[in-house]
């Protein structure tokens, strides 16, 4: 097993398990535009803006898409930007959780935290589950908003419930490391199982480990190996050594 190193080279103690939080899983959604969700609709921009002057949340989600992307149009975030936040006040969660990524990366314009935050919270109340599990990391790492790990823990729950496997890895190490109050090592482990299973190689590896020294559970070779594999399949280098150890 190997030392490793926390966030920012700061040295925690050798832990033989990957204990680096996964970084949050805030991709511009759509990656590609999304016009089919105007079905009947015109496409013809012109025919679209006007839809959108008259509150139409489809044509101003549309509109958002085209000019944040540069398709058909030239890329104008301004108005991105614009038509986002006409449909986000309507209610539209997308368009919420688009200016959530906008504001938090400053795509086009000043990064600001707790904008991305106020975005991310309403459209995580209208069931998004990656909005909630940034709300949770926002939370956990102090972003627009004091350090909160009671709420960090609520809104990865919520996100963790929702499959989102980024939420169950970083909730599993806040059981592991007692960051949240006491260790629970059996939470941790059934969280990782879970982040695994949707595909986290890191999850997997951490399950893995666990098996094999003992730790939430009784040892058990095979469910490590098991583990240790699933997480070589998903290119972790740290997972496959383990495994080829196993055999």
């Amino acid at each position: 097993m190997k030392c490793l190193w926390w966030l920012l080279f700061v040295m925690l103690g050798c832990l033989p398990i990957h204990i680096a939080i996964a970084q949050t899983n805030i991709i511009v959604s759509p990656n590609k535009p999304k016009t089919d969700i105007l079905p009947h609709a015109s496409t013809d921009i012109t025919d679209m803006e006007k839809q959108a002057l008259s509150g139409h949340i489809k044509a101003q989600f549309n509109l958002g898409v085209l000019y944040l992307e540069g398709k058909k149009i030239p890329k104008d975030y301004r108005k991105a930007i614009q038509y986002f936040e006409q449909a986000a006040n309507q209610g539209d969660a997308q368009s919420q959780f688009n200016l959530g990524v906008i504001y938090f990366q400053g795509v086009a314009t000043s990064q600001d935290y707790m904008k991305a935050m106020k975005y991310y919270q309403m459209a995580a109340f209208q069931y998004m589950p990656k909005a909630d599990f940034n709300v949770g990391y926002m939370y956990e790492q102090g972003m627009g908003v004091k350090p909160d790990m009671q709420q960090a823990i609520i809104w990865y729950k919520r996100a963790a419930e929702l499959d989102v496997p980024e939420a169950q890895y970083n909730l599993a190490l806040i059981y592991y490391q007692g960051k949240g109050g006491s260790v629970d090592y059996r939470k941790a482990l059934g969280l990782f199982k879970a982040a695994a299973k949707h595909g986290h190689s890191d999850g997997a590896y951490n399950a893995g480990y666990m098996y094999e020294t003992g730790k939430g559970t009784d040892i058990d070779k095979e469910k490590a190996k098991f583990y240790f594999k699933q997480s070589c399949d998903l290119h972790n280098a740290d997972g496959c050594k383990e495994y080829k150890e196993l055999l």
